[in-house]
């Protein structure tokens, strides 16, 4: 593709981009990672704002229409695209069928700009653009996923018989017991801080007892939680555990575009032997396939247990980078 006259090309810092021409975009691009919504941008900003690193979009325009958008960190002659800590599956931002070419323009400008670039926790990137920019990467991590089927009972055929048999057994156990689901969306009607801290305190409690550390509950990224749902209104789900009064489990995750995200979670040990683990993540599961949403996404990481649910998974790559000494 030879380069138009018209196209142009900046870097426009987050204090100068337009929300809604924005959201408009990604609104209309083929593809949408769930992570690059304003709202997850918008807060990561709001709190690192005495970070040193520039938080900017790179963005492409045939006259003034915009045809591609990265957004990214500009620091030391190095463009590293924006994502922080559980992010995955990020990709560019474009709504045309000549993505591929309009990529390549939009690494070509980010090296004249910068000497590095490097992008995080990307989906694989075209094999003739890694090989036109000698592009290299670095594998990553694999993300287990459901594709949801219709119907519940449809979804329970395709797991492993002992692993559905034991589904079926805690679910029934778990309304013996009086163990009540309850799901809450962020729906902007009401704050969800008691959601949260509800969340964070099992986290902590979970964390604790099996003797590992998680930055989920540092204090930057639950303040940054704080602002994704309560100033900026991102779709969120919590699924609550409810037993004798008492929340014993809280599952998070993110609705985007008919997919869940599921983020994180804690929960108390068993009762009666139910896993309120397992007993989350089946009823939350039954609740998406009501409400229509057709892939529920683990993230990454490839603890066992997700496996019991899925045998399907993403492959994501920790960091492509190109180095402008690299081009001919």
């Amino acid at each position: 593709m030879k380069k138009h006259s018209l196209i142009k090309f900046e870097l426009v810092h987050i204090k100068n981009i337009k929300e809604s021409e924005y959201s408009r975009f990604y609104d209309n691009a083929v593809f949408q990672p769930v992570f690059f919504q304003y709202p997850f941008i918008k807060s990561f900003y709001e709190n690192s704002i005495e970070n040193s690193k520039e938080l900017v979009f790179a963005i492409g325009r045939i006259e003034k229409k915009i045809f591609i958008i990265l957004p990214g960190f500009s620091e030391n002659n190095i463009f590293e695209s924006f994502s922080f800590s559980g992010s995955d599956h990020l990709y560019f931002l474009n709504q045309s069928e000549n993505s591929c070419a309009y990529q390549k323009l939009l690494v070509q400008y980010l090296l004249d700009t910068h000497h590095t670039i490097k992008l995080s926790n990307f989906l694989a990137i075209d094999s003739n653009l890694k090989k036109e920019l000698l592009i290299s990467e670095t594998p990553g991590f694999s993300c287990p996923f459901i594709n949801l089927p219709d119907e519940y009972g449809i979804y329970l055929k395709n797991l492993n018989k002992s692993f559905r048999k034991k589904i079926r057994w805690e679910n029934n156990s778990a309304q013996k017991t009086g163990i009540i689901i309850k799901f809450i969306i962020n729906d902007h009607s009401q704050s969800t801080k008691t959601h949260l801290n509800r969340l964070y305190y099992l986290h902590k409690r979970r964390i604790k007892q099996k003797n590992q550390i998680s930055s989920f509950i540092n204090e930057d990224n639950m303040k940054f939680h704080d602002l994704l749902l309560n100033k900026y209104n991102v779709k969120a789900m919590f699924s609550e555990a409810w037993y004798n009064d008492e929340c014993i489990g809280s599952m998070y995750g993110f609705i985007d575009n008919k997919t869940y995200y599921y983020f994180n979670s804690g929960h108390s040990n068993g009762i009666n032997n139910i896993s309120i683990g397992s007993l989350l993540i089946s009823n939350t599961i039954m609740e998406l396939i009501k409400k229509g949403i057709e892939n529920f996404d683990f993230l990454r990481g490839t603890e066992r247990y997700k496996y019991y649910w899925t045998k399907s998974q993403k492959k994501i790559i920790i960091t492509i980078s190109a180095e402008k000494m690299n081009l001919a």
